[in-house]
């Protein structure tokens, strides 16, 4: 019975704070410890879901820039609210071009470019809406990442990619221009094209077949640009769907920080210096 009486009198004593950091052995200041990790990382989260609202295919680099933080920290908050999102990407297959009847060079391997409109890399890509392929021609500056020219057609022919050779001639200058560089597609080998590009005071430049990366540039551009416009079938009218291509080409010229820059591609071009001409390559392999 004097056992039974003592059990119920420990149960029913109350733990003082002492007695509880005792038991857990801890000091008894840190019973009333607030964490303030937690608080921060809600307020990095708010400020990383503002800049994805915005920029909604930024990735934790991008997104560390915007803020003026740490990847590592963006990259640990990020995965803690599961804010990244894994991507895949389509595999590439290598098409097979007929050989040119006449010499082909790869003249930007023997070069390297230090200023903005020196070489030029064009290329093509295709989208498919509503069952329908849409060609997507493009000219980008080697060095500052910016898409000059723009092209779309239902066809693929040496008229689309002039079209977009066109389009970057008539809102850039070509005093400087050295080279425009393209993979060995017959569009690019056709004579007309590579008039086109002598008219300009240019060399026409070609990759090395089966060798996609000495066009680099344009192949990165394209893995971006389908992954960030998703699904195309959503718009409703081919209408909406190209005012939503030249939307991107302005975001992503204006606004988007290119990784190569920490800054968007336009606002790279307009604070570099513009050199004399014999300044603006260097040989990187020689003549």
């Amino acid at each position: 019975m004097q056992s039974g009486r003592k059990k119920r009198t420990v149960a029913s004593e109350s733990l003082t704070k002492k007695r509880t950091a005792e038991l857990l052995g801890v000091s008894r200041s840190s019973l009333y410890y607030i964490p303030k990790q937690p608080t921060k990382d809600e307020q990095i989260r708010d400020e990383i879901l503002q800049v994805l609202h915005t920029h909604k295919d930024y990735g934790t680099r991008r997104i560390a820039w915007e803020l003026g933080i740490n990847r590592k920290q963006a990259q640990r908050v990020m995965r803690k609210f599961s804010l990244i999102q894994p991507r895949k990407r389509k595999r590439k297959f290598k098409n097979q071009h007929t050989e040119p009847t006449f010499l082909v060079e790869n003249h930007l391997i023997r070069i390297c470019p230090r200023f903005p409109g020196v070489v030029w890399q064009t290329d093509f890509t295709y989208l498919i809406y509503k069952g329908r392929t849409l060609y997507f021609a493009t000219v980008v500056d080697r060095v500052s990442r910016e898409i000059l020219g723009v092209s779309l057609s239902f066809r693929h022919s040496g008229h689309l990619v002039r079209e977009a050779l066109q389009d970057a001639v008539l809102h850039h200058r070509t005093e400087h221009l050295f080279c425009v560089h393209s993979d060995q597609g017959s569009e690019y080998l056709a004579a007309d094209t590579r008039s086109f590009i002598e008219q300009l005071g240019a060399l026409p430049s070609f990759s090395t077949k089966g060798s996609p990366w000495q066009n680099g540039h344009q192949e990165s551009f394209y893995s971006r640009f389908k992954q960030e416009m998703g699904d195309l079938d959503r718009f409703k009218t081919i209408g909406h769907l190209l005012a939503e291509i030249y939307r991107f080409i302005g975001y992503y010229n204006l606004k988007r920080m290119h990784s190569a820059h920490k800054m968007p591609p336009t606002v790279f071009r307009l604070t570099s210096s513009q050199p004399q001409s014999m300044e603006l390559v260097s040989n990187k392999k020689g003549p």
